[in-house]
């Protein structure tokens, strides 16, 4: 059953794994679309032009490019951060060209390669937007040309956005490690679960057999079934008590916050400790009906203390009572 449960688990994961890097992907062009739509609008054909020679670089016409550009891809916001943008332009005589970098790390004319040259001639011949992947000596990118449309209607320059395609692997990475996790955890609440289904029939049968022997058998497969749902209903209001305690915790009190926020909860397992190691004894003394209907009634009269409670006392109070009859 566990092999079972193991295959058809990596089966999952790996299906899932595939839809998600799909939609990842398909996200992340919708991203670099509009990022690349924005920088193209606010591109103006003068100022494209008025960028001739390498000695234009750095003039007032290539300050408003940049200023365009830095003003959509902000490096300080997380939308951004892992993105580049380029204005490519082409030519005839000159061939695909970058005109300008959002890292400002040429400053001259630099001619693309012949794969990049063939994207932009695209754009320029088709005019509407291209979305690819393209390996380069600095790594593996995929990116979106939308080309700029000059005041003739012609295009005038194309906006490359693009990112690594490495980011796209980072998050499947780190979403893997997630679902692996989540998988391992469900395998053992699923192996959890089916040793207590095997212990309860298991009890039960014994039980059945002590009945043919003995006076009053001990019921243990009710004892564990009303340990597990107890103990199951205790933790999941469990999770939440922290929330609820601090309400009561106040500054003046002379304790750590933190420590004044743990302190019922840390007294309440205590108590389930120490009262749980006498328990063996007073179900024999008192027997099993009688001791769960007075560790039922405690529990009942802690819980009641907890919702009642006007100050931090009394939550101390509840969850000690509640340890008791837990216990």
């Amino acid at each position: 059953m566990i092999s079972t449960v193991l295959v058809v688990s990596v089966i999952i994961v790996y299906g899932l794994m595939g839809q998600f890097r799909d939609i990842y992907r398909n996200e992340l062009l919708i991203k670099l679309s509009m990022t690349a739509q924005i920088v193209s609008n606010n591109m103006e054909q003068d100022y494209l032009d008025d960028v001739e020679q390498p000695q234009h670089y750095m003039n007032h016409s290539y300050q408003k490019l940049w200023s365009a550009i830095d003003t959509v891809l902000d490096k300080d916001y997380e939308f951004s951060g892992d993105m580049y943008c380029n204005i490519l332009r082409y030519s005839q005589d000159s061939g695909g060209y970058a005109l300008l970098y959002l890292d400002n790390s040429i400053g001259t004319y630099y001619p693309l390669t012949e794969d990049e040259t063939q994207a932009v001639k695209e754009v320029y011949e088709t005019g509407v937007t291209l979305q690819s992947d393209i390996q380069s000596e600095t790594g593996s990118y995929i990116y979106v040309m939308t080309p700029i449309i000059g005041e003739g209607g012609e295009v005038a320059g194309v906006v490359s956005v693009g990112t690594l395609s490495s980011v796209i692997n980072g998050k499947i990475s780190a979403m893997t490690g997630q679902i692996i996790i989540a998988m391992i955890m469900i395998i053992l609440a699923i192996m959890f679960l089916f040793g207590e289904i095997l212990s309860f029939f298991d009890l039960r049968d014994r039980y059945r057999a002590g009945r043919r022997t003995s006076q009053a058998p001990v019921p243990m497969h009710i004892v564990r079934l009303a340990v597990f749902v107890t103990f199951m209903a205790f933790n999941m209001a469990t999770s939440f008590l922290p929330v609820y305690i601090i309400r009561f915790v106040r500054e003046d009190m002379g304790i750590p916050t933190a420590l004044a926020n743990s302190l019922p909860m840390t007294l309440n397992l205590v108590f389930i400790g120490l009262t749980s190691l006498i328990c063996p004894k007073l179900i024999n003394r008192l027997g099993f009906a009688r001791l769960a209907a007075v560790s039922s009634f405690i529990a009942l009269c802690g819980d009641l203390l907890m919702a009642c409670s006007v100050d931090y006392s009394m939550i101390l109070a509840g969850l000690v009572l509640n340890g008791i009859g837990v216990g």
